[in-house]
């Protein structure tokens, strides 16, 4: 039963593309927490080095209804002083009731 407002439809994120330019770092939390996206192959390592700027598209999926229409499909955040730049994102958002 409605008391006259709208109902709350739920959703879930499918995917995400975050679309970054010369970064070093970006990490993103889908609702499992914050995951690091830019992991440097073992080819790209060097010890006692900074990681090289990258530029790409990352795919993320999401797991899971978000019941509530206040909480992010999706969050950045990060607490290292590496250079980032994100152009855009793009998301794949499935509603429901």
């Amino acid at each position: 039963a409605h008391n006259g407002s709208a109902p709350v439809a739920s959703a879930r994120l499918v995917k995400a593309i975050f679309r970054i330019v010369n970064s070093q770092s970006i990490e993103v939390d889908t609702g499992s927490g914050l995951h690091q996206e830019l992991i440097p192959t073992l080819s790209e390592y060097t010890l006692d080095s900074s990681t090289k700027s990258q530029t790409k598209d990352i795919v993320i999926r999401g797991l899971g209804w978000k019941r509530n229409p206040q909480t992010p499909l999706w969050t950045i955040q990060s607490s290292s002083p590496l250079p980032f730049q994100l152009v855009s994102v793009v998301s794949d958002i499935k509603i429901g009731e």
